[in-house]
């Protein structure tokens, strides 16, 4: 699995829009930004690790992981 590159594209793996702040912040949770809050308005600031888990919870496939969007 890559780490997450801040010359890409990312939503969340139920969907919601990313915004990506910073990759390197060099704790346990380096990637930094926000996500489009579930009810489309507003935003929300989350971490993740540097491969794109969430840092909420520790399930498997959380709805918070973050998904590369590969363009056609």
């Amino acid at each position: 699995m890559n780490t997450i590159d801040m010359n890409k594209k990312y939503k969340t793996r139920d969907g919601r829009e990313v915004i990506l702040y910073s990759t390197d912040r060099g704790d346990k949770f380096p990637v930094h930004g926000a996500v489009k809050a579930e009810s489309g308005f507003g935003w929300r600031l989350v971490e993740w690790d540097h491969l794109g888990s969430f840092m909420g919870e520790a399930i498997p496939k959380n709805k918070a992981d973050l998904i590369e969007v590969v363009e056609p």
